[in-house]
This record gives structure tokens, sequence and C-alpha cells, in this order.
């Protein structure tokens, strides 16, 4: 595929800071039924992000054609999102184009000039709303490009789901919206689905490795080191695969919108799973078996809900508990983690204690965490060790958090600790590092923290992960690559090469144009 033709003409990810464009500015207030006017008309967009490189878009800003007003809309804030926002407001008839998008958290934006990527402008022509459906934002290497979403034409379900009081506003029929179709030439989406941004929640099935990623897509890594993605009807970003026991599925995911899907075996397709009563929201694992009934984490505004249900399919769910959870600094996502155990299941909120439940007698017990403090980052490993850190100390517990042995890193100075100790099957624990230059580095025990032996240096900042299926898997920092790698090895010093996001036909053409 040559992709060259839709690179957006202007549109890198820029830091721009706070910077305003353009000589004025009318902040949008969200639209509500009560609020629309005849000459006033709702407008839904919504924006998917393929990249861990900015948080999501918060606001997005217009421009009126043959004007040089700007026009802020602000993102529906009850939407829980690794990637995608939804905006809404209320504007005048008139033609209109987009002109920045921008990540106030990273302080990344997006600027559009005229004629960037496969947008084009839009129409509001009164008496109705105008939902433009869903943009794709996805990096191709070290630029960016945009285009419409060609499986997500319309916003309704989400806005019923995270703004119902606004839903009205655009049940009624449309009027406006793109002044041209979408263009068969965009591709943005197609690529983006073949190139997910980053990856979550890795776990193992018979000698197979599973990782969640963005735009829909499910990584899967056969025995022989190839990689693929396994994609479904939609392209809302999938959290965790969950290994089953299943007439009709080895595989249940979890993912963003009510997103539960299943994977059957030797199927290369994800197929939806009818949720039921299930509210909406992030849902981040499933737990469960037949005979047990099954449990869903569901992440909506700043709660983790879990719900039960004897019966997976269009099942009748019931909450269960109900967790309040923070946010971790930067993109680590939220404090809360969940986990299958030999007897049921067990989570965190990374304070105070770890509430487990066994299946078979239904009852919940509470392991008491080892400090008074709050824990950052959690890591179950294929041993079954346990291991939790935050605030620069370790923990380990060989007994699914019964007891806890602190752990002592002794790396180098300049150099800090880097999420969690892990454990290989050979017993030996591990430990990423960075120094100040961002540069990753790998550490090795073989007597449980005493002594610590340098692996690997690495230039750039990578993750790695012990498995069962292989010893070791590497990923890249997708937010500093700008595109993602994975690498694999027995011993932590000489590693393989599995993957790349990186498209060499495109990085060969960039490098011809600038020899021009």
């Amino acid at each position: 595929m040559i992709v060259r033709k839709f690179v957006m003409k202007a549109g890198q990810l820029r830091r721009l800071g706070l910077q305003v464009l353009g000589s004025s500015l009318v902040v949008v207030p969200v639209a509500v039924a009560a609020a629309a006017q005849a000459e006033q008309n709702a407008v839904a967009i919504s924006i998917t992000s393929n990249t861990s490189q900015i948080d999501t878009f918060d606001r997005l800003r217009l421009q009126r054609v043959g004007s040089s007003q700007n026009i802020q809309l602000k993102k529906t804030g009850k939407l829980v999102s690794r990637g995608t926002s939804l905006f809404t407001g209320t504007l005048p008839a008139g033609e209109y184009r987009l002109s920045l998008l921008e990540d106030t958290r990273s302080h990344l934006n997006l600027e559009l000039t005229a004629g960037s990527g496969f947008i084009g402008n839009f129409r509001v022509k009164g008496g109705g709303p105008v939902d433009l459906g869903r943009l794709i934002v996805t990096p191709l290497n070290t630029k960016v490009v945009v285009g419409r979403s060609g499986r997500v034409t319309s916003n309704l379900p989400l806005i019923k789901a995270y703004a119902p009081e606004q839903a009205p506003l655009y049940e009624k029929q449309a009027a406006g919206g793109w002044v041209d179709p979408r263009d068969p030439k965009d591709k943005v989406e197609e690529y983006a689905i073949g190139k997910p941004g980053d990856l979550e929640c890795i776990t193992e099935k018979d000698g197979l490795v599973f990782a969640g990623g963005r735009m829909g897509t499910l990584m899967q890594r056969q025995a022989n080191g190839a990689w693929r993605g396994l994609s479904g009807p939609g392209i809302a970003a999938l959290n965790c695969a969950s290994p089953v026991k299943l007439p009709d599925a080895d595989l249940l995911v979890t993912g963003e919108f009510g997103t539960l899907l299943r994977l059957a075996r030797g199927e290369n397709k994800l197929q939806a799973v009818p949720t039921g009563d299930l509210p909406p929201g992030n849902l981040l694992r499933v737990v469960g078996s037949i005979n047990s009934g099954w449990y869903i984490a569901n992440l909506r505004d700043d709660n983790v809900t879990l719900y039960f249900s004897p019966k997976l399919e269009s099942g009748k769910w019931t909450e269960v508990r109900k967790d309040p959870v923070e946010r971790l600094p930067g993109r680590l996502g939220y404090r809360y983690w969940i986990w299958p155990t030999v007897n049921g299941l067990a989570y965190t909120t990374g304070r105070d204690a770890i509430q487990s439940l066994d299946f078979g007698t239904r009852q919940w017990s509470p392991l008491a965490l080892p400090a008074k403090q709050k824990f950052s980052s959690l890591k179950v490993s294929p041993t079954g060790m346990l291991a939790i850190a935050g605030g620069g100390k370790h923990y380990v517990s060989y007994d699914a958090g019964k007891q806890w042995d602190a752990v002592k890193l002794g790396l180098p100075k300049g150099s800090s600790d880097v999420g969690t100790v892990q454990q290989m099957a050979d017993g030996s624990l591990l430990m990423m590092g960075v120094d100040s230059a961002r540069k990753s580095a790998l550490y090795r025990s073989a007597d449980k923290g005493r002594n610590w032996q340098l692996l690997k240096q690495f230039e750039w900042p990578y993750h790695v992960q012990a498995l069962k299926s292989v010893p070791l898997l590497q990923m890249s920092d997708e937010s500093s690559f700008g595109f993602l790698t994975m690498s694999t090895s027995s011993d932590g010093m000489k590693w393989n090469a599995e993957y790349s996001s990186y498209d060499k036909e495109f990085g060969e053409h960039e490098k011809q144009r600038k020899e021009q």
C-alpha cells in the first residue's frame, strides 16, 4: 500500500503549549436540549488517536470559512478512554473546517491547515443536528496522518452512554454534515487498524502471547515468533485478553465503550459477545468460568465497579463491589489492578489491601499490603510471584499476597527503577532501570535481590516482561519512538527482533524525497 497519498500537508505533533491561534476565540458551551435555538444547531464529532504520544485530545478548534474567528469545542468529560474524545456543541449555520486539535495534558497539539489529510469542510444548515462521525489520527513513522472513519459514522451511541442529556438533539433528522463524502483513497483507518499504537495487558495461552491494542486490534505472537493483528467489528481500544475454556471461545477480550469480544480456536477474527444489561463503560478485564459465573471490572468516571452474571452472553449483571480509583501520573493509567488467581480473582486500588475472592465459597478476604502508602505498579510473574512498587520501595510475595518480602535494588548511581520486580522461570529476579539520558538497562538477581547484575544496556527506553512461552519480551516505548517494536530473548543479553510498526516503504520514500 502506498501510504504517501494520505500524508497530511501540515500536521506533525508539535509542542505549541497553550498558544491561542487566531484573532478571536469563542468558547462554545456544551449543547443541551433546552439551549437549542432555531439558528443554533447541535454538532458532534469524535476523534481517536492511535498513539500513546498524547493522552486524548481535549480541545477542538474550528474556523468558520471566510472568517478569522476561531471556535472552540470541549470534549465530554464523562467518557473515559485511552485514545478517543467526544466533542459536542452548538454552531450557527455556515461552513467550517477543523484547525487545531489540542491535548492540554501533554501540551502536544495537531495543527490542521486547509487541505490537511482527508478531512474536508463541513456545513451546518439549520433545522437539525450535524453528526460528523469519527476522525482517526495515527503516526506514520515520525509523521502524523488523519482521515475519516468508515466504521464509526455516528456518535449517537457514545452520546447516549456518556452525555444522555444531549441525546434528544441528535435523534432528530440531520441537517448538514461533511461537504464531500469520504474519499475512496482515505485508508488512514485501515492503516491504523493494522498498526496499533500501543499495547496493554500481555497474557498467554498454549504458547501464544496476546496484547490488547488500540483501534480494536489484538496482537498475537505465534510460537515461531511471528506477530499478527486480530481485529473485530469495531475500533474501540482493547484492554485485556483473558484465556477461557468455552465451547465457542479460547479467549475473551474486553475493551472500551462496553466492548466484549471472543476468539475461537483457529479463528483470526474477533466476534462480539452481547453484554445484556451491563452498564456502558471501559471494560478492564473479565474473569470467570461456566461453573463460577463471570466478573467484569468496569471503569466509568473515577470509579471501577465489579459486576457479576451467572451467564456471560446477554447476561444479567449485578454490582458486587465499587471502588473510587485515582489516575496515575503521566500515561500510566489508573491505580487499579485485577487478575485471576488459582481459586478465583483478586484486585487492588494500590492502597491498604488486596481484595481476594474465592469462587468456591464466594467469600472475600482482604490481604494487607506491606506498607501504608500508595503503590503505583503491580505485576504477576508467570511463576505466580506477585510484585508491587511505589515510592521507591519494592515488595514481592510468593504466596499470593499473604506475606511480603522487601527487595532492595542496587542500581548504579544516576539510574532509577522502572515498574516492578519480575521473576523468570529459573527463579531469578529482573528489574528495569533508566538513566538520566532515558537509556534503559535490564538487571538480574540470582539471590532474591541481594546482588544485581547488568544484563543489557539499551539505547532507548523499553519495557521488558517475563513470560512462560518465551523467557523475555521487550517492547519499545511507543511514546518516545513514534512506532512500536518487539523483541524476545532467552537470557536478556541477546535479542531477536520480531516486530516493528515502522513503515519501511514510507521511510524509503521520505529518504528519497529529502535527497532530491
